[in-house]
């Protein structure tokens, strides 16, 4: 496993990380800048789909259980929006039910990661960002 603090590539390509834990939305942001990603943070459904208007992520990773929108609600949202259609989406939840997978593929989610997240699932999440999400070997939807 490579460290998160070496041999970062580095890109210019702006990673949306949506949570409304900010501590988490912190923590995950911090360690894709560790992996080279410039990052920009939402707190919410309705500031993630702002902000991807504002600055046209390279990707999206969120959470899925937030207040006022899910972030299955977000990606159905997003997936509608043409300029989004194929835009990379990682989710990732504390809540590991069986239907959530189902869920996670019928909103249009590429790959999905559960909480907590260990090192080897941010090294999954950057290397997937890197090649493109739809393309992680990590946990498929």
């Amino acid at each position: 496993m490579t460290s998160l603090y070496r041999d970062a590539p580095r890109t210019d390509r702006k990673i949306l990380v949506v949570d409304d834990d900010s501590a988490s939305a912190d923590a995950l942001a911090y360690a894709l800048q560790c992996y080279g990603y410039a990052t920009d943070i939402a707190d919410d459904g309705q500031a993630a789909l702002d902000k991807c208007s504002e600055v046209d992520p390279a990707a999206v990773v969120l959470d899925i259980k937030m207040p006022h929108m899910s972030g299955f609600e977000v990606t159905r949202r997003l997936r509608a929006m043409p300029q989004f259609s194929q835009l990379p989406i990682i989710a990732v939840t504390g809540h590991a039910r069986a239907e959530v997978r189902s869920f996670a593929r019928q909103a249009g989610i590429d790959k999905l990661f559960f909480k907590p997240l260990q090192a080897e699932d941010i090294e999954a999440i950057a290397g997937a960002l890197a090649a493109n999400a739809r393309q992680i070997s990590a946990q498929p939807v």
